[in-house]
């Protein structure tokens, strides 16, 4: 709550440094519209997708009401759009219109964060062939804490790439650093339950179940740990 004091300060301007020829209040009404067009065009880089599908004039008006829902609470910008997808679902005529559009937010959200978090563990999976059954049933995989999993009922990845529409049709992402970017895979469904494993500190012989007959979870595992997508958990090599 603003005090008494407070709200005289803010109208008598006391504290505002003159600056000829500019008033007291022009100088504050620049600064004023100068962290606007900051925050938007921040959070605008970070949703560039939802503002493409959107519209620039649409999206501005969609910025301006969640920034009076939600203003930012952080001394970075990089969380100024956190709660931007959840804020998407109050608004029914983006939904009816555009029903993807949260899970698309939900995807930009988790390729900025992860581009902001930290550096990924990199190992080498073949030590994996030596383990004893025993040492194999208690080995928890784990993905890392910069990996993001994102499944959806639309097929939204052209919009992604070049603004095209997009279909009803699963998809599943995983979202991950690339040395100092971001990016993603498109995954299988059985890729996906394993990476979800990983994701709850599954062992070793888990994957083994769930993967069943198959054996392209070698490979599989193999390449997300190159790319440090996943490594073990009780041990780093």
């Amino acid at each position: 709550m603003v005090s008494d004091q407070s709200k005289q300060d803010l109208e008598n301007l006391d504290w505002v440094a003159p600056l000829p020829p500019l008033s007291k209040s022009m100088r504050l009404d620049i600064y004023q519209t100068s962290w606007w067009i900051r925050l938007f065009e921040s959070i605008a880089d970070d949703y560039g997708s939802v503002l493409r599908c959107l519209g620039r004039p649409r999206f501005r008006r969609l910025i301006r009401a969640y920034l009076k829902e939600f203003p930012p609470q952080s001394y970075t910008l990089v969380h100024a759009g956190d709660r931007l997808p959840e804020f998407l679902e109050h608004f029914e005529d983006i939904a009816i219109k555009k029903p993807w559009i949260m899970d698309l937010a939900r995807f930009e959200r988790a390729d900025y964060q992860v581009y902001h978090a930290a550096d990924s563990l990199h190992w080498n999976p073949q030590w994996l062939s030596q383990l004893t059954p025993e040492a194999a049933s208690t080995l928890r995989l784990q993905t890392q804490s910069s990996v993001v999993l994102l499944k959806s009922k639309w097929k939204f990845e052209g919009l992604l790439k070049s603004g095209k529409t997009c279909h009803l049709g699963a998809s599943r992402f995983v979202i991950y650093r690339d040395g100092f970017n971001s990016t993603y895979q498109t995954l299988k469904p059985l890729q996906f339950k394993l990476l979800q494993l990983a994701h709850r500190g599954s062992t070793l012989n888990e994957w083994i179940e769930t993967a069943g007959t198959s054996q392209s979870w070698v490979g599989w595992l193999g390449e997300w740990a190159k790319r440090g997508i996943v490594y073990p958990l009780s041990a780093q090599k």
